[in-house]
């Protein structure tokens, strides 16, 4: 493993630039036909080798998204129930948002 890290560490390797020499080789197999016996084509390997950062990436942004916006309604709903003076009060924003909470 050793070895490994000092190859990579001389070609100043990492995720990224390995990720995208394995989707280069696999998009030249793929156009030029070589098929090595693997029941698939080398463009759905260079398409979920590169895909799957994105879409981690993706879910792990709206997983994020998802606890603020909880934590947001949460604090929300604990002002105003409270009855929490806000210095924005007359906003139409603030109007709507108690409305909902007082209706809820």
């Amino acid at each position: 493993m050793e070895r490994w890290s000092k190859i990579a560490e001389w070609f100043d390797l990492n995720r990224e630039k390995v990720t995208l020499v394995a989707g280069g080789i696999g998009v030249v197999f793929s156009l030029l036909g070589v098929r090595l016996g693997l029941p698939f084509d080398w463009a759905w390997f260079t398409i979920v080798l590169c895909g799957l950062p994105i879409v981690w990436g993706a879910l792990v942004h709206n997983g994020g998204s998802l606890l603020v916006v909880a934590n947001s309604a949460l604090l929300l709903r604990w002002a105003y129930k409270s009855n929490h003076v806000v210095d924005d009060d007359h906003s139409v924003l603030v109007k709507a948002a108690r409305k909902r909470v007082f209706e809820a």
